[in-house]
């Protein structure tokens, strides 16, 4: 996530080896350089990328979202990232793109599930930021003031169909052991990936994200067991039967490895 109006910046990110890289046109722009920011994006986004995905995040205003939507439809993006979504402003615009809800108030937490049925949403992400702000949350070094929105976002992304979503940024750059461990944590409770502030953090948060090689042993032993079941359809590894829930699990591990 970078400010569009800092061409330089703008222009690292693009470069760097995240997934995805967000050109943000709302929150960390200041008003007096959001027109600035559009002209930034308009001369590095107009030709597709060779390697990561790029998006845009928008304007939530009436206005400011209309212009920023006119400008979308001019560039080459493959999504676009919608704060402060909410059933009713998802539904009230048609997104000439897939889009990416930043889900970051009480009201979107709360219609989380409506949010992720609405048809151009392709995944949900966390606004830890605003969300924390709205509900005087304290901010704790391994994200623990969050666990009830993260695990919230998990199971509505699973119950519309969505892939695992996103969670929001770790502030502190500089802290490399802190986003490694929250990055891990936020795994193990189901998230999909995590959004980086700086193009410094891609490294930890890629290796957090990716399975290691013993998850990956283990995958495989349960994968092959499954394939080669005795007659009556019973696997087992290391003395645990092998069962529907274990293979999914396997199987999504093996998929990861693979992308």
């Amino acid at each position: 996530m970078t400010p569009a109006h800092d061409a330089g910046r703008l222009a690292v990110a693009l470069a760097s080896p995240a997934d995805f890289v967000v050109a943000d046109l709302e929150d960390t722009v200041p008003l007096r350089y959001k027109a600035r920011a559009r002209e930034v994006v308009a001369e590095l986004l107009t030709k597709p990328a060779a390697t990561s995905l790029r998006m845009l995040r928008v304007n939530s205003g009436e206005a400011a979202l209309a212009e920023d939507i006119a400008i979308a439809r001019t560039l080459a993006l493959d999504a676009l990232v919608v704060p402060k979504a909410t059933p009713e402003l998802l539904g009230s615009t048609d997104w000439p793109l897939p889009v990416m809800a930043l889900v970051e108030s009480a009201t979107g937490l709360r219609h989380a599930y409506e949010i992720a049925c609405h048809p151009a949403v392709v995944a949900l992400m966390l606004g830890a930021a605003d969300l924390g702000a709205e509900l005087g949350l304290i901010p704790r070094r391994d994200g623990g003031e969050l666990s009830h929105a993260r695990s919230t976002l998990v199971v509505d992304s699973a119950a519309a169909g969505l892939r695992p979503p996103f969670d929001g940024v770790f502030r502190d750059t500089s802290d490399e052991p802190g986003l490694l461990e929250a990055a891990h944590l936020v795994r193990s409770m189901g998230m999909g990936g995590k959004i980086c502030l700086d193009p410094v953090q891609v490294a930890l948060i890629n290796q957090a994200f990716t399975p290691t090689a013993a998850e990956l042993d283990w995958a495989r032993q349960i994968a092959d067991a499954a394939a080669n079941a005795d007659a009556a359809g019973e696997a087992q590894v290391h003395e645990s039967i092998v069962d529907q829930p274990l293979l999914v699990r396997a199987q999504t591990l093996l998929a990861q490895a693979s992308l």
